[in-house]
């Protein structure tokens, strides 16, 4: 994109209609300006949210570092251009060249009291959650680390559950088995042989 075009998207992006159509007229949404910002920063900087959707709609890079390090959520003052950058993946935890989170830097630049708040809030329901791994997620793992194994694709296609079961039966029958020997033993072991029973006859006579 010309400089020329990168200069109205970036003068003209709190227009969403205006940035709606520079974009289709293909316009770089993710080009930056001489500090490393892209429209959408400058967007969420001016708090004007529906640029920003707009931007993000079309794919721009909402986790875009500046020259100094700072993501459009290191410039966000405003609660719903806040939560909209979240929503499309913003990273809360990420630093600036400085080590610098943005919800550090918005305590620095004095963001009202509420968005601190929303901040904070919307930091701690970001944690990661678990997902449970499907077969194809389990065969791509293997793949890269186990290419060719029998027991990996063994593993892979007989139910968990079905294991767990033959796994306790194998334990129980093993655990019965020694218990009956043991048993056996101690008993042979109680038994006294009827040649050693008449030969203590026959001293006590």
């Amino acid at each position: 994109m010309s400089k020329p075009e990168w200069d109205c998207l970036f003068s003209r992006c709190g227009n969403a209609d205006i940035a709606k159509e520079l974009i289709k007229s293909g316009c770089d949404i993710n080009e930056r300006d001489v500090s490393g910002r892209t429209a959408l920063q400058i967007a969420t900087t001016r708090g004007q949210t529906e640029s920003v959707q707009v931007l993000l709609e079309n794919g721009a890079d909402v986790n875009a570092s500046d020259r100094a390090g700072n993501t459009p959520l290191h410039h966000c003052g405003h609660a719903e251009t806040l939560k909209l950058l979240v929503r499309y993946g913003g990273d809360l935890k990420k630093g600036n060249h400085n080590g610098l989170s943005p919800l550090e830097m918005a305590k620095r630049r004095g963001v009202s009291t509420d968005v601190l708040q929303l901040f904070i809030e919307l930091q701690n329901d970001t944690k990661p959650t678990k997902r449970t791994l499907s077969k194809t997620d389990l065969k791509q793992k293997f793949s890269t680390t186990n290419k060719g194994s029998i027991f990996s694709e063994f593993f892979i296609d007989v139910n968990f559950g079905a294991i767990l079961c033959i796994v306790i039966i194998v334990v129980v029958l093993s655990l019965g088995v020694s218990w009956v020997l043991t048993g056996m033993s101690l008993e042979s072991k109680m038994k006294i042989p009827i040649d050693s029973y008449e030969q203590v006859q026959h001293i006590e006579l």
